[in-house]
This record gives structure tokens, C-alpha cells and sequence, in this order.
């Protein structure tokens, strides 16, 4: 005997004494439970809790990962105060830079500022 697909998923073959494969038959009788659940992104292993991304062991695992966070920043010094912190910082040069007229003028032409001079006039 010959294979040849399933005519109503065209996905599954049968063999050519069949009308539908396994998978449609059972479909058909409303014996498939469709399992939309989703795997933990953490772990892999278990289904994830409804509505989340995690199961529940991992969910468990990351409330004490994160309450051992909090507790760390806690016992962490204070930082320095802002004085001190602005102090290290380099100083910038307040002095004002004078541009020649000509440099000005020839960024003028360039980027079209004779034109607007001439629309004014």
C-alpha cells in the first residue's frame, strides 16, 4: 500500500485505505484537548503560571533573588555627598571664542544666509 496525505490538514500522510490521519480523527471526535499553556522562559521545563512568563518555582527563585537585592542596596554605603562629587569633576573653560567676520560671512554664504538678507531687503 501507498502513502498520501491527509486530505483535510495536508500535513500528516496515511495510508491510501484511510480517509483521515490520527490527529484529524481525533479533532473530529472532540477528543484533542488543545493545551494553550506556555513553558516557563526560565527554566524550560515547567508550564508557566496563567498569565505569566514564569512557572512558579521560578517565580518563587526570583522573589528571593530580588529581596536579596533590596536588602544589599540597604545595607550599601551612602554615596558621597554632592559637594564632594562635584569637586572631581574637570573644569570647563568659561572664555567666550570670537569668530573673525570673514569665517562668519563665508558660513553665512554657505549655508544661504545672503539670501534671507536679500528677501528682507
Amino acid at each position: 500500500m501507498g502513502w498520501k496525505r491527509c486530505p483535510r490538514c495536508e500535513l500528516n500522510y496515511i495510508q491510501e485505505g484511510q480517509n483521515l490521519c490520527a490527529v484529524c480523527k481525533k479533532e473530529i471526535m472532540g477528543t484533542v484537548e488543545e493545551d494553550f499553556s506556555e513553558i516557563c522562559i526560565v527554566c524550560g521545563e515547567h508550564k508557566a503560571v496563567p498569565g505569566g512568563d514564569l512557572c512558579a518555582r521560578c517565580m518563587e527563585e526570583e522573589k528571593v533573588l530580588y529581596a536579596n537585592d533590596q536588602d544589599a542596596e540597604e545595607e550599601a554605603p551612602p554615596e558621597a555627598p554632592e559637594s564632594e562629587a562635584e569637586e572631581e569633576l574637570p573644569e570647563v573653560c568659561e572664555e567666550s571664542i570670537e569668530i573673525p567676520l570673514e569665517e562668519l560671512e563665508k558660513i553665512e554664504e554657505e549655508l544661504g544666509g545672503d539670501e534671507e538678507q536679500e528677501e528682507m531687503a
